[in-house]
């Protein structure tokens, strides 16, 4: 298996950007990229994961807000990941 390292997450997403709006859509045209991302950040190495405390918390929510709502589209055909926003942060800022 493939050494994963922060920056290839980093690029994917910017290759595969979210667009403007405060949610984003799960479809077949974004399902790829969403599992993808939260695959990458399971198998990011622990000692290359070097945020703590509130910031890893931010980024546990934001991947089991993909997986929460990817389940849901995969059941029933609709879903969005809001913007969680948390401490007044989000994925864009």
């Amino acid at each position: 298996m493939a050494r994963i390292v922060p920056s290839q997450i980093v690029d994917l997403i910017g290759q595969n950007p979210p667009g403007n709006s405060a949610t984003l859509t799960v479809s077949h045209a974004t399902v790829g990229i969403l599992t993808a991302v939260a695959r990458l950040i399971d198998e990011l190495p622990a000692e290359l994961l070097t945020i703590s405390g509130a910031d890893y918390s931010d980024l546990v929510c934001s991947v089991e807000s993909i997986r929460n709502s990817v389940a849901f589209w995969q059941q029933k055909g609709v879903g969005e990941i809001g913007n969680p926003g948390i401490r007044g942060k989000n994925a864009r800022s």
